[in-house]
């Protein structure tokens, strides 16, 4: 699927192949997974992400982390690389919680996310290489959002929300996948 969002299409035809391996993904979990009630008082957002190293992604991460460290709610990353640096520790040093989770298959992570008990569940990957989206088609948290991964829907019914700015889905843009997206100011 990645490969075939570089090829010209409509955003109607990239928006039904989206839709499409969502559905297959979701067909194979018809039940969600139905997380528990949670009994902590803070809200806990997690991030499943493999570049979580000196990375675009990270640098837009890290003030985002450092910010929200000191909030009301607490910051978890599910980091999906083998890779580490000195940026990787400036993120889990801003992280209520950090797992280290490249090596844990689907199950293993679905279970840790909803033993972790995330509120709010940030697939950072999309239709890249190693992504996760299994695990957000079991519903792995009540709330699950798409951000910062190639600005393709996830084709998922079950993630609820797409971040994205005005460049990536400018103003009046069709709104290809599943997904609404809320665009950053």
């Amino acid at each position: 699927l990645r490969v075939l969002q570089h090829q010209a299409a409509s955003p109607a035809e990239e928006a039904a192949r989206c839709a499409q391996a969502g559905a297959a993904l979701e067909a194979r979990w018809p039940t969600p997974a139905a997380p528990a009630a949670h009994e902590h008082m803070t809200l806990r957002v997690g991030f499943i992400g493999g570049h979580l190293f000196d990375h675009p992604q990270a640098h837009v991460l890290l003030p985002l982390w450092q910010a929200l460290a000191s909030s009301s709610l607490e910051v978890w990353a599910y980091h999906d690389s083998l890779r580490a640096d000195a940026i990787t520790e400036r993120l889990r040093a801003a992280c209520a919680g950090w797992r280290d989770v490249a090596a844990l298959d689907d199950d293993a992570l679905l279970a840790q996310i909803l033993a972790d008990e995330i509120d709010i569940l940030v697939d950072m990957s999309g239709h890249q290489a190693g992504n996760r989206l299994a695990v957000f088609a079991r519903q792995a948290a009540p709330l699950q959002i798409s951000w910062l991964s190639q600005g393709e829907s996830s084709g998922l019914s079950r993630m609820r929300w797409r971040l994205s700015d005005a460049v990536s889905l400018p103003p009046g843009a069709p709104l290809p996948g599943q997904e609404p997206s809320t665009q950053a100011k």
